[in-house]
């Protein structure tokens, strides 16, 4: 029996190749349901993230927007309690001049007392002695009595009505007295309440520097995600694979702050950055998407 070397040689190279072909479709297969998996697991773990940061940011945002409301809605009443004091500091300088000038005064009653005490003396007739020389003395005397005690008879008439006016107008100057006391008091009040307003907004204000900085410290956080997902699926991918696509650039930053006008480039995994000047991604999410002018 003839052996043919060749047709066995044949045939074991194509068993061979097949078995090659076999096994490397079989590599291929393994390896894109292998990247399929790392890629979905990937995706997946990124995006409960990414839910989990966005949560947290929606939030932040709503506890910042109550916070305004309520500084807004307190400087009104703020604005109301400064003019409400304004209009105590008004009447309470009008009521202090209306006190000052109908505050009693003395000087007149003072004056008249001074003189009802000044008994004017004079001979009496008895003791004037009988003489016709003396008689028109006399009667001068005795009309000089008489006036004397007309007018002493006006002054303590003057003098009651005096002191019954004084009362009056120290009556008066009293219930001005307790107005002035009440409004002041009211003053007193509104300032003391004004000044706890502004204590709390200064505190509200300070909690609403401490919420932009855990705003600002979730962005940056879901920045530095985005970057650790890139960079861990490139990581898990086996040394075989062909590079992935390169980020495709598909239009321009339209917002009016610094980074307007920049290009915009859509990730391999779908989402959208910018280049910072110092080489790093600036990701654009939810509204900010919004800003993007395609090509």
């Amino acid at each position: 029996m003839n052996f043919n070397h060749k047709n066995e040689k044949d045939k074991l190279a194509r068993e061979f190749s097949e078995k090659i072909e076999f096994l490397k479709n079989d590599y291929l297969i393994k390896k894109s349901s292998e990247l399929k998996r790392i890629k979905d697991e990937t995706e997946l773990e990124f995006s409960n993230k990414l839910n989990l940061i966005e949560k947290n940011l929606n939030s932040k945002n709503q506890q910042l927007a109550s916070a305004q409301s309520e500084i807004s809605k307190e400087q009104n009443e703020l604005s109301d309690k400064e003019r409400e004091i304004t209009s105590l500091k008004d009447q309470h300088k009008k009521d202090l001049e209306e006190f000052n000038s109908r505050k009693p005064n003395f000087s007149l009653n003072d004056d008249i007392q001074i003189i009802s005490n000044r008994r004017i003396k004079m001979p009496k007739y008895e003791n004037c002695r009988k003489n016709p020389r003396n008689a028109g003395f006399i009667n001068l005397i005795s009309q000089l009595t008489s006036a004397n005690e007309k007018l002493q008879l006006e002054i303590k008439n003057l003098n009651i009505s005096l002191e019954v006016s004084n009362s009056n107008r120290t009556n008066e100057s009293l219930k001005d007295n307790d107005k002035y006391n009440e409004n002041f008091d009211k003053f007193e009040t509104k300032e003391r309440e004004c000044s706890e307003l502004n204590d709390e907004l200064m505190s509200r204000e300070y909690r609403i520097d401490e919420l932009e900085n855990e705003i600002n410290s979730l962005t940056e956080q879901m920045q530095d995600l985005q970057e650790a997902l890139e960079k861990g699926i490139a990581s898990k991918l086996p040394i075989t694979e062909e590079k992935m696509d390169e980020p495709k650039k598909v239009g321009k930053y339209g917002s009016n702050g610094a980074r307007k006008g920049r290009d915009v480039y859509k990730g391999t995994l779908g989402g959208y950055f910018l280049y910072n000047p110092g080489g790093t991604k600036y990701y654009i999410t939810g509204d900010e998407r919004r800003k993007i002018i395609f090509n």
